[in-house]
């Protein structure tokens, strides 16, 4: 088969051949003809009078094909120049090859092909004008390209290999580090064994790869989609739009977002806030904005705040936990478990469609339940707490007094608390048991408190009685004191007051100013009659002492005192003052016209029927004076207020205790309850986790998180398992609002 190749008729240089064998043809040749003569893989170039020509490879031709144009009948190869011999093509190399003005293969067994191609390092091949094959081994393929490090390789428009064993192939295509790759249209891969595939992608950083028309990856990061983005150390980005900004955070779904260290956002749209350290969103449109939070599910379930836990989504019900959907978790270290579920304060936990926990500390478990205070705890369906440190237990309990526990509500809803154990401290409840023992000693009470009443009732009486005695007694002195008056005579007289004043006597021709006296002048009188008086008293036996006014006073009796008209005195120790005065007792005395006294050792100041009070008698001071109505209704007064004082304090002390002791039981059963529950949760949580966790095939080993609940407990675990060769091992933990704990397992295939 011959070839003909036409040089032109300007003698324009077209082809250089790099093999000693053969001059280079340059821009000075004249016009001629060269003719290729091909016997298998062995062709003969030979020139107008050669009648020899020169042997050369083939092959070298069908790679080198610029500028060959078919022409009919024969194939021509062209190559075109200033003519001048200043843009020569140059071969220095050992069995080089350069073709194309200005063409160089400078390294042994280089190749140059193409305007201004340069293949500098050994065994390097430029192909495609002004490409540039600077490296030992390099490959340059297309206008422009530059395969710059050892063994790089650089294909297509204006691409760059820089580093040593780089790939960049694509238009505008670059890898500038060693081993690294660039695949696609101005994608770029900047740093040690880096890898950017699509149009536009950037692999900028050390072992980092961007797959995916613009996606983009730093140091030891991986982006994967469209436009994904991951720029924090170590950090991953897979999906449309993925971004993953934070040291070791992960994105994975379209639009998911992850920009804090250590951070997971797992599905469509879901999203860990740059302040979410460690922060977890997982399900569509979820979101973790706290450090450490944790927001499971889809439908804008969110965890707002520091430690915030929210479970939510339109998942089913798997296990211990229910998923649904609608639910924030806003305060620092809060938990909102259920559709709809808040809570709005730090540390509080919501568990429970539309349950909303808005109080520091505050606790609310079961649908539609609301904690809406400080420590408050709502447990029950609409069970609701609006007061401080208070606690609603039971469907559509309500509490709204402070340091409370309420069992139902006010309006008509009351629930037993049943099956107590006795009270052994001072706080502790007590059941009925102990009340009906306290009931018996408050009847005791009770009867002792009635005794000491009917005692005061009768005491009451008799001062009544006394009250009225006095009266009569009072309106009889008075009268009758004016009757003694006018008796005594010698112009004796009493005032308003009772005070006397004093009679004047005249016995036996002296003056005296008292009775006493005038009875002593009288007795002196008498006292020369003395022997006949006795002897006419023993005479009469039986009569009656003269008087005056007819008083009488029975002879051989002692001497009794009777005055007044008709005063009756029967013995010495008798007196008996006033008209009609009657003594018929032993050391008795009657004050007053009409009195009788009757009984022995008394004082009557009337008779049955026409009593009289004693008025303006002084406040007794020995034990056996006589007392007044004022100390009788003040030691009354004192004796009821000691007893109802007595009374009232036994009741309080017990009714205080009965409600302490209430109060510490249903805290201690609450609190065992709620640790029960929370260990419960746990071991759910953990189960569901180490399900999951097992069986991991990734090199980089497998994350499961898993979830538990128990009674309005929940808790979250989140594992890590990795298969080494026959053995596996596996990290877990899981962890409540107040209870934590973690494990680590080995195994190994026998």
């Amino acid at each position: 088969m011959n070839k003909a190749f036409d040089k032109g008729a300007a003698g324009a240089a077209m082809l250089a051949l790099g093999f000693a064998a053969l001059a280079p043809v340059g821009a000075r040749a004249q016009s001629q003809q060269l003719t290729i003569e091909r016997t298998g893989d062995t062709c003969v170039v030979r020139t107008a009078g050669d009648a020899t020509g020169t042997p050369i490879d083939c092959a070298l031709f069908e790679q080198a094909n610029v500028g060959v144009q078919a022409m009919t009948g024969t194939g021509h190869f062209k190559a075109d120049g200033v003519g001048d011999g200043s843009d020569d093509a140059i071969a220095t190399g050992v069995n080089s090859v350069a073709a194309g003005a200005n063409a160089i293969a400078n390294g042994a067994e280089s190749s140059a092909v193409g305007y201004q191609s340069d293949a500098e390092g050994d065994y390097a091949t430029a192909l495609g004008s002004s490409s540039l094959a600077l490296g030992a081994g390099s490959t340059a393929v297309g206008s422009g390209a530059n395969a710059l490090g050892t063994e790089s390789t650089a294909t297509g428009y204006g691409s760059v290999a820089s580093g040593e064993y780089a790939i960049a192939n694509g238009s505008g295509a670059n890898a500038t580090a060693n081993f690294a790759i660039a695949q696609g249209n101005n994608s770029m891969a900047m740093g040690d064994a880096s890898i950017a595939i699509g149009a536009q992608s950037m692999a900028l950083g050390t072992d980092s790869m961007s797959l995916g028309a613009g996606s983009q990856a730093s140091d030891f990061a991986t982006a994967v989609g469209t436009l994904s983005f991951a720029g924090g150390y170590g950090s991953s980005a897979f999906g449309d739009s993925a971004y993953a900004d934070g040291d070791f955070a992960l994105a994975l779904g379209a639009g998911s977002v992850s920009t804090s260290v250590g951070s997971i956002a797992i599905g469509t749209e879901s999203y860990v806030d740059a302040a979410a350290m460690h922060g977890i969103a997982i399900g569509s449109l979820s979101s973790a904005l706290g450090a450490n939070s944790i927001a499971i599910g889809g439908l804008w379930t969110t965890a707002g705040a520091d430690g915030a836990v929210a479970i939510g989504g339109t998942m089913a019900c798997q296990d211990f936990m229910c998923i649904e959907q609608n639910n924030g978790a806003w305060g620092v270290n809060s938990t909102a478990l259920g559709a709809g579920a808040s809570a709005f304060a730090d540390g509080a936990t919501s568990v429970g469609a539309g349950s909303q926990a808005g109080g520091l500390m505050s606790a609310s478990l079961g649908h539609s339940a609301y904690a809406n205070a400080d420590n408050a705890v709502a447990l029950g369906a609409r069970a609701m707490v609006w007061a401080a440190n208070a606690v609603a237990i039971g469907a559509d309990s309500y509490a709204d007094r402070e340091n409370t526990v309420s069992v139902g509500n006010s309006w008509g809803m009351t629930r037993q608390i049943v099956n107590v154990a006795d009270g052994t401290e001072a706080n502790d409840a007590v059941n009925k048991q102990q009340l009906d023992a306290v009931d018996s000693r408050v009847t005791d009470v009770d009867i002792r408190v009635t005794d000491v009443d009917n005692r005061v009732t009768n005491v009451e009486g008799r001062v009544d009685t006394l009250e009225t005695q006095i009266g009569n007694v009072s309106g009889v002195v008075t009268t009758k004191l004016d009757s003694i008056a006018a008796a005594m005579g010698g112009g004796a007289m009493f005032d308003a007051s009772g005070n006397m004043t004093a009679p004047s006597y005249s016995v036996g021709g002296a003056s005296y100013a008292n009775v006493g006296d005038s009875i002593s002048a009288i007795d002196a009188l008498l006292g020369s009659f003395d022997s006949r008086i006795t002897q006419i008293e023993g005479n009469v036996g039986g009569g009656n002492g003269g008087g005056s006014g007819g008083s009488t006073i029975p002879t051989g009796t002692g001497n009794g005192l009777a005055i007044g008209t008709g005063s009756h005195a029967q013995d010495a120790t008798d007196t008996a003052i006033g008209t009609g005065a009657t003594v018929s007792a032993d050391n008795a005395v009657a004050l007053g016209a009409g009195s009788v006294a009757n009984e022995a050792n008394t004082v009557s100041v009337g008779s049955a029927g026409n009593e009289r009070r004693v008025t303006n008698v002084a406040a007794g001071t020995h034990g056996t004076d006589a007392a007044n109505v004022a100390q009788m209704q003040a030691g009354d007064a004192a004796t009821l207020s000691a007893a109802n004082t007595y009374t009232d304090t036994r009741l309080h002390t017990l009714d205080s205790q009965m409600s302490q002791l209430q109060s510490d039981v249903w805290t201690r059963l609450g609190e065992q309850d709620e640790r029960i529950d929370r260990n419960g949760a746990m071991g759910a949580a953990m189960m569901s986790m180490a399900i999951n966790a097992a069986g991991a095939r990734s090199d980089r080993g497998r994350v499961a998180v898993g979830a538990g609940w128990q009674n309005g407990e929940n808790a979250l675990s989140v594992g890590y398992s990795k298969s080494i060769g026959r053995a596996t091992f596996s990290l877990g933990g899981a962890f409540t609002s107040d209870d934590s704990s973690i494990g680590a397992g080995f195994g190994l295939d026998l």
